[in-house]
């Protein structure tokens, strides 16, 4: 039989808090690549400078940073959906 988590509202409240922080992990490196993309700047002629696409985005962002770098703003973002 498989084990169950007792009822009540410190199991409900910490399965929130681990479906949030879950979220953020999974949400967190499209957004990071999404606010790289909007502010970069653009040539004279409305081009982009830095990034061609989301892929290269991602790509220029783990060579520079690591994959650490995808994930900037985790504990900010989580402790707004999360607590």
């Amino acid at each position: 039989a498989a084990a169950r988590l007792p009822r009540g509202s410190r199991t409900d409240a910490g399965c929130a808090m681990l479906a949030s922080f879950l979220l953020v992990l999974v949400i967190s490196p499209t957004d990071v690549v999404r606010a790289r993309l909007y502010s970069q700047p653009t040539g004279v002629d409305g081009a982009p400078r830095l990034y061609r696409g989301p892929l290269h985005c991602a790509w220029r962002i783990v060579a520079a940073e690591g994959v650490q770098g995808l994930f900037k703003g985790v504990v900010a973002s989580w402790m707004r959906v999360g607590p």
